[in-house]
């Protein structure tokens, strides 16, 4: 298949790298804030195990009286 380059073609092509480099900016704005949102939901996670762990062992500690 032969690809005739025409006076409308480099417009297009610089069209579709826009377009490509949008949506790699919007998938890395996106990215950003999914890590963030993981983060925040990681330290709760975290937050609540420390808690739990020393609940479990003040239990324990009182069970072993």
């Amino acid at each position: 298949v032969a690809h005739t380059s025409g006076a409308g073609s480099g417009t297009g092509s610089i069209a579709a790298v826009q377009k490509v480099i949008g949506m790699l900016q919007d998938m890395t704005a996106k990215a950003k804030q999914e890590k963030k949102d993981e983060e925040v939901a990681f330290g709760k996670f975290e937050t609540w195990c420390k808690m739990e762990s020393a609940s479990l062992k003040k239990d324990i500690a009182r069970a072993a009286e």
